[in-house]
């Protein structure tokens, strides 16, 4: 897939075209009231920053090791030498696998207590074959595939972007082996999107403040480069103009509520 990513749906009454790694420009919009431009590389009007962690696949294997800190390529090693975990990724996700996934991400989601997986969503993204599983087992023999990790990622054709990621929950060596596992499945998703000739692997955006900043020394210590992208919506419509005005209305709203 090389051609621009995008899905449509309806959301308060509303058509809305999410279109993701690009700016919007030269792609048709009949049919929709709004696009929103995922991690545009311009920002649009009344754009909101959003800041990944990027990595270059065009460096070779060895280049990309070197890049991930000391401590996790240890970890990486052990996973995969001793732990010897398996890895299996997926380009064709059906309803039960994709459903599967999402009963996953959701328990993870509830202990953490964040938003659960949109679905609809995914099933939209599915059908447009932008969606890879990744997940990670014990070893064969000690039992029935359970994931010790999955990743969800979002691709183009030339990027591999991180949309969700969950653990299995666990206490004491057990959730040391399952924090293995998962750096293990990023380094084999390296490997794997590289083979597969894509040239960007995306941490899924680091949020650049002090409530997740354990989060975003993970996906940072895997040694790619913090980049600057921006979300905003694109009005098509008088319909999307209008819903636009009283978004920031209600923004501008919030934030005098906020202020001292």
């Amino acid at each position: 897939m090389t051609s621009p990513l995008y899905i449509d749906r309806t959301r308060f009454g509303l058509r809305l075209r999410d279109l993701f790694f690009a700016d919007g420009q030269g792609l048709p919009s009949a049919g929709v009231d709004l696009i929103h431009a995922v991690q545009s590389p311009t920002p649009g009007a009344g754009a909101t920053d959003f800041h990944t962690s990027l990595i270059d696949l065009g460096h070779d294997e060895a280049r990309l090791l070197e890049g991930i800190s000391k401590g996790f390529r240890y970890e990486i090693r052990r996973a995969a030498d001793k732990d010897g975990l398996l890895t299996q990724f997926s380009a064709v996700l059906d309803a039960p696998t994709l459903a599967r996934f999402a009963d996953h991400y959701d328990a993870f989601a509830g202990g953490k207590g964040i938003a659960r997986a949109n679905r609809t969503k995914l099933a939209a993204l599915a059908a447009r074959q932008a969606l890879v599983l990744a997940t990670v087992t014990e070893p064969e023999g000690s039992g029935p595939g359970r994931w010790l990790a999955a990743h969800l990622y979002l691709v183009d054709g030339r990027r591999a972007r991180l949309y969700h990621s969950a653990s299995a929950a666990a206490d004491g060596a057990e959730r040391q082996r399952i924090g293995r596992a998962n750096k293990l499945l990023h380094w084999r998703a390296l490997l794997h999107f590289k083979a597969e000739g894509f040239t960007t692997y995306d941490m899924g955006g680091i949020s650049m403040g002090d409530a997740l900043k354990a989060i975003d020394d993970f996906k940072q210590a895997f040694g790619g480069e913090l980049t600057r992208e921006y979300n905003c919506l694109l009005p098509v419509t008088w319909k999307g103009w209008m819903a636009l005005r009283l978004l920031r209305l209600a923004q501008a709203a919030r934030r005098l509520r906020g202020s001292p």
